[in-house]
């Protein structure tokens, strides 16, 4: 599944199913999980090695910002250094850290109405809307992790990550293009498998380095969309079934083998980071 989310028309910016979004703050309020390692049945355990380089909101902090393009215009007469850009990716950290890298502390809030407040607490003004909107239209799976409660993740999630100095709208963006998998189990029957995220987002930035606006573009594999209420809890697609093995096949193949997203597809509105992502999921025709 797939969807955007831009800064004031947010309703309009809904694509295919859903929407998209960016934020925020690292994980807290919850209590520490294993790590991957420690459970043989993780299947990202082994997800250790470039290009997968991230298990945290601390781990994206600390990588690099890749330099602009030389003919960039927008940043030749810009000074900012890594230093200069800390503030905007504490933001875009910030949310991405309570929305996606903490899916327990979520389900133990216990209801999508406590998940919503709790978001909104950290996203910032120009995304409101939005993440409001995708709980009222039954898609919070676009603006966070909901899992249902009849499964927990396990390890931690393996992110594949990389932050770019771009351009939009002869303007100057901090873009940051990230891939995103957490395994999953089913507390009753131990089927396991993987949810992934892809996230691109290109922040315009104003002389001092502050986001003044974003779009972030998401789509989502390993769902199962026959399964899952109407309410939006996210149902993985972990069973025997033929369908969820295919839509778990094409999530690694298609999903997990390239999990590197380029700074073009981010910055330009009209590209999508993926292709066709309904073969990963399982859809009801």
């Amino acid at each position: 599944m797939t969807g955007r989310l831009r800064r004031r028309d947010l309703s309009a910016a809904l694509v295919a199913s859903g929407a998209v979004l960016l934020g925020a703050t690292s994980c807290s309020g919850s209590e520490p999980v294993p790590t991957s390692t420690d459970i043989a049945r993780d299947p990202l355990a082994e997800f250790t090695d470039p290009p997968w380089n991230a298990r945290s909101v601390e781990d994206l902090l600390a990588l690099p910002i890749a330099e602009a393009d030389p003919d960039s215009a927008p940043w030749q007469d810009l000074e900012l250094d890594d230093a200069d850009l800390a503030g905007a990716r504490e933001v875009l950290t910030t949310y991405i850290g309570r929305a996606h890298l903490d899916p327990r502390a979520l389900q133990e809030l216990g209801d999508l109405a406590a998940i919503e407040a709790h978001l909104l607490e950290v996203t910032p003004e120009f995304w409101q809307d939005g993440v409001s909107s995708n709980f009222s239209e039954s898609t919070p799976y676009f603006v966070a992790m909901v899992l249902a409660q009849d499964f927990r993740t396990i390890g931690r999630p393996a992110l594949a990550a990389a932050w770019y100095r771009g351009s939009r709208e002869e303007s100057p963006t901090l873009a940051l293009g990230m891939t995103l998998a957490w395994s999953v189990i089913d507390v009753e029957t131990h089927d396991v498998g993987v949810i992934a995220y892809r996230l691109g987002i290109s922040s315009l930035l104003d002389s001092s380095g502050s986001i003044d606006n974003a779009l972030m573009k998401t789509t989502i594999h390993g769902m199962d969309l026959c399964e899952m209420g109407s309410d939006g809890w996210i149902i993985p697609t972990i069973t025997g079934s033929s369908a969820h093995r295919t839509a778990q096949e094409m999530t690694f193949s298609r999903v997990l083998e390239s999990p590197v997203i380029e700074r073009g597809l981010i910055d330009d509105e009209d590209a999508e980071i993926m292709d066709g992502p309904g073969a990963t999921n399982r859809n009801c025709s």
